[in-house]
């Protein structure tokens, strides 16, 4: 609870947090909740984006093999796999997305593996069922 302009408490929601009683402070739950304000924030946020940027090569490789896994088990459950890679490829040309984009910028930047890498999959489970 924490006092308005007239001197009513007022439960924390949307009061607290979007009407503060002096537009150039922040809002009252983010000052007097954790203690510190926001631009306390930037030089520790600054500090933990390093590090993380440096791990999310290694996230997306393992978010890549998941989504080789559930390709292959759409393969595996779908009686016609062409169609999947046919729509990822409708897709693809909607979007207007890289078909071939260069392997190490895939690498690092691709959460999930090229349409071509994806179509090459679902051939070979194509092959592999029949």
């Amino acid at each position: 609870m924490f006092p308005n302009r007239h001197g009513a408490d007022v439960p924390l929601g949307l009061e607290g947090c979007l009407s503060p009683s002096d537009p150039l402070q922040p809002p009252r739950p983010l000052r007097h909740g954790i203690g510190i304000l926001p631009a306390q924030l930037v030089l520790p946020g600054l500090h933990f984006s390093i590090p993380l940027t440096a791990f999310s090569p290694l996230g997306n490789w393992l978010s890549r093999s998941r989504e080789h896994q559930a390709d292959r088990f759409a393969a595996e459950l779908n009686a016609t796999p062409e169609s999947l890679a046919s729509a990822l490829v409708k897709m693809s040309s909607n979007n207007l997305s890289n078909l071939h984009p260069h392997p190490l910028y895939a690498a690092i930047y691709y959460s999930h593996p090229p349409v071509v890498k994806r179509v090459q999959t679902l051939t070979a489970a194509m092959r592999i069922t029949t």
